[in-house]
């Protein structure tokens, strides 16, 4: 089970360089953060776990016996947009954080760490908007 975990995680680094690409399409010329951006980097690297609209229902989550509640809409941790950026940077070097969760930090381009905080933040004030974002964009995107 640890070894398909593993490649799972492998299987999302790799996206890094398609998703960088993204940001000019998403966020305009300037590459600043965007909550668009931030849903489709949130597809394709978090849903796995968090599961598409954040609600903790994701592949790993449901399938592997004891992991932890991934739901965005109760946080443990993060109450913040400060700690949740360092939530999503550090993983699990960031206070309670759990060891499951993967740091972003070296992964994600600023432009993407920004946009997932802003999405995940946003999912947390603005539920149902959030989730009309969600299914909007999932929609367009290819089956990773």
């Amino acid at each position: 089970m640890i070894q398909t975990l593993l490649a799972l995680v492998a299987g999302l680094f790799s996206l890094s360089a398609h998703a960088a690409g993204d940001s000019l399409k998403y966020c305009g010329e300037e590459a600043k953060p965007c909550l668009r951006y931030g849903v489709v980097v949130f597809q394709e690297r978090c849903s796995l776990c968090h599961g598409s609209d954040g609600m903790g229902e994701g592949v790993l989550t449901l399938s592997m016996k004891e992991y932890p509640s991934s739901n965005l809409l109760e946080p443990r941790v993060t109450y913040d947009e400060a700690s949740l950026r360092r939530a999503i940077h550090d993983g699990p070097a960031f206070a309670g954080m759990s060891p499951m969760m993967p740091p972003w930090g070296d992964e994600l381009t600023v432009a993407q760490l920004d946009s997932v905080m802003m999405f995940v933040s946003y999912l947390r004030k603005e539920t149902e908007a959030a989730l009309k974002m969600v299914r909007e964009v999932a929609s367009t995107l290819e089956p990773s």
